[in-house]
């Protein structure tokens, strides 16, 4: 069952351009996408902040220089995601493929938002996780620093990416009810 979609025209987007401004300016960079990318992504990055503080790991409990190790990762996924999504759709418009116009629906702009979800909460938890290490090493304690570095990072980044994973795999289900998860194949 495909949804009643109004058929709109959908036009190629600067992906260098889509890219500055998520970088810069997160979730509102993507207004220069669609209004819709911009609001889900802000929607999902309140989750990730929410998630966040009950982990008390939010962005804004921590030191300066940790926040900037923090901050920094987000942003290049926020550029990332807004690269990648004008790249499909400029590719979609060449291809005079009709599903260009449906990229601006919003179960499509969820789903694609789901995988910033994932990003974000990976590159935040690395980005803590390269700082804690540096602090130690630089409070002279190498070994400590060092397994932190080298064994605990991946362990936090792959369990930041299970969790940030289960949320976005329960946001799909719920929306792909409506629309086909273009992003997974057909069965």
């Amino acid at each position: 069952m495909k949804p009643n979609l109004k058929a709109t025209k959908t036009s190629k987007k600067n992906k260098k351009v889509a890219a500055i401004l998520g970088f810069l300016f997160g979730p509102l960079g993507y207004l220069y996408i669609g209004w819709k990318y911009a609001l889900m992504s802000l929607i999902l990055f309140s989750i990730f902040t929410i998630v966040s503080m009950f982990l008390n790991l939010d962005l804004y409990s921590l030191e300066i220089y940790a926040r900037f190790f923090a901050r920094l990762p987000i942003m290049i996924v926020f550029g990332w995601k807004a690269y990648t999504i004008c790249s499909i759709q400029n590719k979609l418009i060449e291809a005079n493929d009709s599903f260009a116009n449906r990229l601006h629906s919003f179960p499509i702009v969820t789903m694609a938002m789901t995988d910033l979800l994932i990003g974000v909460g990976m590159f935040y938890s690395g980005g803590l996780c390269i700082y804690a290490s540096l602090k130690i090493i630089f409070g002279n304690n190498l070994f400590k620093g060092l397994v932190l570095l080298v064994v605990g990072t991946p362990i936090i980044v792959w369990t930041a990416n299970f969790l940030f994973s289960i949320i976005a795999a329960g946001i799909d289900t719920i929306v792909s009810q409506k629309e086909n998860n273009i992003f997974k194949p057909k069965k």
